[in-house]
């Protein structure tokens, strides 16, 4: 019997492997006409709350990818990521956005972030948010 035969059956996740590199640009192109449709058109929050846990996967598997990485053809890709991630977050900061100011609900997580992060207490969300906004308009832009 042959190593290769041995190694990756026709059912297994290498073959898997193979058809999502045939289809890679469709679902690139497709992942791109969703992200304009939540621009566009307002999502529910459990879709909301959905898509918010699929960019933390997401996010903590290229954190993962990135740490591990060995050398730099290895990352070769890592830009374009980024940048469909990236598009992927403004996408659902303008989800969330239009939820929270049309219904004043933007479904459990970010409840359940605001609450672990402000502690139910205004001022400390007052106070955490002046931080963000400073670290955002004075320490990013000075490198």
């Amino acid at each position: 019997m042959e190593a290769s035969q041995t190694l990756a059956p026709k059912g297994s996740l290498n073959f898997a492997g193979g058809g999502l590199k045939r289809y890679a640009d469709w679902a690139m192109g497709i992942g791109v006409l969703g992200l304009l449709v939540t621009l566009i058109t307002p999502i529910s929050p459990l879709a909301l709350d959905l898509l918010l846990a699929t960019n933390i996967t997401i996010s903590i598997l290229l954190l993962m990818v990135t740490m591990n990485a060995r050398t730099a053809t290895e990352l070769s890709t890592f830009p374009t990521i980024l940048l469909f991630t990236t598009l992927f977050r403004l996408g659902l900061n303008v989800a969330s956005t239009r939820l929270i100011l049309s219904g004043g609900e933007a479904g459990h997580i970010i409840t359940a972030f605001g609450n672990y992060v402000t502690g139910n207490n205004l001022t400390v969300g007052l106070v955490v948010f002046l931080v963000l906004i400073v670290i955002q308009f004075v320490v990013i832009p000075h490198g």
